[in-house]
């Protein structure tokens, strides 16, 4: 019971308190809530990962309740986006909880980039209506940004920069990116049906 008055991260039983807007997933190991302009995630608390490190879990001490509370609560995002989030996609992180990134495209069409690059959320790009990530292995992504211009670029993520290779312009609804075992990468988009 006095463990419980020595809150620091997570959310149990108030979690009521906020009203989701959706729910996504990085199909590994980590569920993000949405909530307006809050970002929320659910991972094993006991695993070394990025998203852990960024929101200062180590260990179940700082955990509401006991240490015996479920590993899987969500912890809120210590940062207010300043408009709604729209949507959520990630790279996890590889086998030693590392590299793992999560970008956040907001309602302004702001992206954000929450990675082991910085102890920040970083505002990457601006002006960006649909956002990507193909993640062909644990050292490899690509991801696939369509601006406000309809302009779409593939882009990476180098040494802390962030560079677009030029596409196409042209109207589109949707788009993907698909590989195969030979690191082959193909983009299939959807224009007009």
């Amino acid at each position: 019971f006095i463990d419980s008055l020595s809150y620091k991260k997570g959310i149990s039983e108030n979690f009521k308190n906020y009203e989701i807007d959706f729910i996504e997933t990085n199909h590994s190991n980590v569920v993000y809530a949405v909530s307006g302009n809050y970002l929320f995630y659910s991972q094993d608390k006991e695993e070394t990962s990025t998203l852990n490190e960024f929101a200062g879990i180590y260990d179940l001490s700082n955990e509401y309740g006991s240490p015996t509370s479920n590993l899987y609560n969500f912890i809120k995002i210590d940062y207010n986006f300043v408009s709604g989030i729209k949507d959520v996609v990630s790279a996890p992180d590889n086998q030693l909880g590392q590299y793992g990134e999560t970008w956040v495209l907001t309602n302004d069409n702001y992206l954000y980039l929450i990675s082991s690059r910085s102890k920040t959320v970083d505002l990457v790009h601006r002006n960006v209506s649909k956002f990507l990530v193909y993640q062909q292995s644990f050292a490899s992504c690509s991801y696939l940004l369509l601006d406000d211009h309809n302009n779409l670029y593939k882009c990476k993520l180098d040494n802390n920069t962030f560079y677009k290779q030029f596409l196409l312009n042209k109207k589109i609804d949707s788009f993907a990116i698909v590989g195969d075992e030979n690191k082959n990468e193909s983009i299939i988009y959807k224009s007009n049906n």
